[in-house]
This record gives C-alpha cells, structure tokens and sequence, in this order.
C-alpha cells in the first residue's frame, strides 16, 4: 500500500509540473527575441549609415526604407529553401 501511494503521489506531482517546464522551456524562445530585435536594430543602423555614406543626398527615412526592403529580401531568401 505504501509504494502505491508512493507511486501516486510522484505521478500526480510529474503530471502538475509539466505545465512548470513547459513554461521554462518557452523562455529561451522569448530571450532570443529580444536578441534578434537588438541584432536587427544594430543591422538597420549600420545599414543606414551606408546607404547615406553611399549616398549623401539621401535623407534618413529614404535610407530606412531601403533597408527594411533589403532586409525583407534577405529574410525572404533565407525562407526559401534552393
């Protein structure tokens, strides 16, 4: 009797902590997300300033939007598979 409430009772506290991990596991994802949007900003910056070096006529926000163009190619590219 013993070992089958011993059993009961570890069963009963894998299956109420399963949504712990599973939480925990989530986490890394979320983290990495914030990395990515640091990364991309630091892309876009540097992505700016040589657009405007290349051309200096050129305003920011012209600049901006040839990055996020570029950007969106790249990413579309990396999406699909050759």
């Amino acid at each position: 009797m013993k070992r089958l409430l011993t059993s009961v009772f570890c069963a009963g506290m894998f299956i109420l902590s399963a949504p712990t991990f599973a939480d925990d596991m989530a986490k890394p994802d979320s983290m990495s997300k914030d990395h990515m949007s640091k990364d991309h900003k630091a892309m876009m910056k540097d992505c700016v300033a040589k657009q405007q070096a290349t051309n200096s006529s050129l305003s920011k926000d012209d600049a901006m939007k040839a990055c996020k163009d570029e950007m969106k190619m790249k990413k579309d590219a990396m999406k699909k598979p050759s």
